[in-house]
């Protein structure tokens, strides 16, 4: 409902990740016969807390569950966003190898096109730069722009690429890269905070 989600978001935002824990648990109870939907969504929930209380190998553990499960079921958006998380949270504990193949898993069972895959592929291309591969990461970033189409994902894609080309002294097409962004932040107010990928980019300076 929308009562629990609001308590539930409101208890994480404040820190108190173990309560939103609980609260999780006595939710799993309840909705244990209802949609794959729910239950996938309830453990997308679950694994969020359990990587902020930095439980890693608790959300890896059920990560490995669910990515199993959604597989045996065929649903591919659902094992795309488990494999994200768990790339993700490899990335905290610096398991940079691992994340990498999770970001690649979830790149290739993920449904083409939409917001999803643009993720996908920036969090590969993310990746790659966080680990030295300027080619790879390049392609994914490229990649992620034309799959995401105005969507959140073009906005900080861009800004990596345009910082890669930097560093390259690729200096007109970093200029392009760039101004792509900022014509469409000044079409979009919604787009995504130009912070975020800064913040980005900020982790690969300091991978270096």
């Amino acid at each position: 409902s929308d009562d629990y989600r609001l308590r539930r978001d409101g208890l994480r935002k404040i820190g108190r990740a173990q309560d939103a824990q609980e609260m999780l648990v006595a939710r799993a109870q309840y909705l244990c016969r209802t949609s794959p939907e729910d239950q996938n969504q309830l453990a997308k929930e679950k694994v969020l807390c359990l990587l902020q209380l930095e439980r890693f190998e608790e959300a890896n553990q059920l990560l490995e569950h669910q990515i199993r499960t959604c597989s045996i079921s065929q649903l591919s958006v659902w094992e795309a966003e488990f494999w994200l998380l768990r790339g993700l949270g490899f990335r905290a504990v610096s398991r940079l190898d691992d994340a990498l193949r999770s970001f690649q898993q979830a790149t290739s069972v993920c449904p083409k096109g939409g917001n999803l895959e643009a993720q996908a592929l920036f969090e590969l291309g993310l990746q790659r730069l966080l680990m030295g591969e300027g080619r790879p990461a390049e392609l994914a970033l490229r990649n992620c722009v034309s799959a995401a189409a105005g969507a959140n994902y073009a906005d900080p894609a861009g800004f990596c690429l345009g910082w890669l080309c930097m560093k390259n002294q690729r200096w007109t097409e970093a200029k392009d890269w760039f101004g792509q962004v900022v014509e469409r932040q000044a079409l979009n107010l919604e787009s995504v905070d130009p912070a975020i990928c800064w913040g980005q980019l900020a982790a690969v300076y300091q991978s270096e």
